[in-house]
C-alpha cells in the first residue's frame, strides 16, 4: 500500500483512524486522522465521532454533486427555451441556424461546430453555419448565390 501524499514513511502515523466517505454503496472518498504519540489509541468515542463526520461528509458530497447536475441542466433547458423562442418568433432563417450552433458549441462546450442542410436540387449537404473554423473565423454557406465558395464547401451524400 502506498503512503498517502505528503506521508513519507518515517513520518507516517502511529495511531491511525479512517473511514470511507460512502453513500449508497459508492465510496465517494476516504477520510483519516494520524496521530504521531508512539502509543496513542483512539478511544470509541472518538472513532464514533470519525464516523459521524464521515457520513456528514458524504451526505454533503452527494449534495453538492446533485446541485451542480440540476444547475446544468436548468442551464441546458434555458439554453433550450431561448432557442425555441428564437424559432418561434423570427422568420429569419439566418438568425436561427447561427442560434442554434452558437448554443450546440456553447452547451457541449466544444470549440466548434457545424450546420448542413440538404439542397433538394444536388442532395449535397451544404455548410450553412461553421463555427470555429480553422481560420479562426466563422464560415457562412452562401446558400443564395452559387458561389465558388459554397460549392467548395458542399458535401456530397451518401458517399
Amino acid at each position: 500500500m502506498q503512503a498517502a501524499r505528503g506521508f513519507g514513511e518515517r513520518h507516517a502515523g502511529q495511531g491511525v483512524v479512517g473511514r470511507t466517505a460512502d453513500r449508497r454503496d459508492r465510496v465517494l472518498g476516504v477520510i483519516n486522522a494520524s496521530s504521531f504519540q508512539s502509543d496513542y489509541r483512539y478511544t470509541p468515542e472518538q472513532i464514533q465521532v470519525m464516523l459521524a463526520i464521515a457520513d456528514q461528509a458524504a451526505a454533503a458530497i452527494e449534495r453538492i454533486g446533485l446541485y451542480q447536475e440540476m444547475k446544468a441542466r436548468a442551464t441546458e433547458l434555458a439554453t433550450l427555451n431561448e432557442v425555441s423562442q428564437t424559432i418561434n418568433s423570427t422568420l429569419d432563417l439566418d438568425n436561427v441556424l447561427n442560434l442554434i450552433m452558437n448554443k450546440v458549441v456553447e452547451i457541449l462546450d466544444v470549440e466548434a461546430g457545424s450546420l448542413l442542410l440538404l439542397d433538394d436540387e444536388s442532395g449535397d449537404l451544404v455548410f450553412q453555419v461553421a463555427l470555429g473554423a480553422p481560420s479562426g473565423k466563422e464560415a457562412r454557406g452562401a446558400s443564395e448565390s452559387g458561389t465558388s465558395t459554397e460549392r467548395a464547401k458542399r458535401v456530397a451524400v451518401g458517399c
